[in-house]
């Protein structure tokens, strides 16, 4: 079940999935006590693996043109470069 956000509920799981017609869709499924994500969601929200396996998914799915290049900031700092 897909919902809009102007439909999302306190007790709906908050997870975004997917965009359609510029809007955001969430996950909409029931959430679990005291988490505002699903059973399915807080599982992945929870462990860092399973987020870089969503990631890699969405990479995979989404065209090349939608993907983003990473911004790096003006005063960020950079990691030393490795010697060889």
């Amino acid at each position: 079940m897909l919902i809009k956000f102007a439909q999302l509920k306190i007790r709906d799981c908050h997870w975004p999935v997917a965009e359609a017609d510029g809007e955001v869709l969430f996950c909409g499924e029931p959430a679990e006590n005291g988490c505002p994500y699903c059973a399915a969601h807080t599982a992945i929200a929870h462990h860092p693996a399973g987020r870089r396996r969503i990631f890699a998914q969405r990479r995979a799915a989404a065209p090349a043109t939608q993907l983003a290049e990473p911004r790096r900031l003006e005063n960020s700092i950079e990691p030393p470069a490795k010697a060889e």
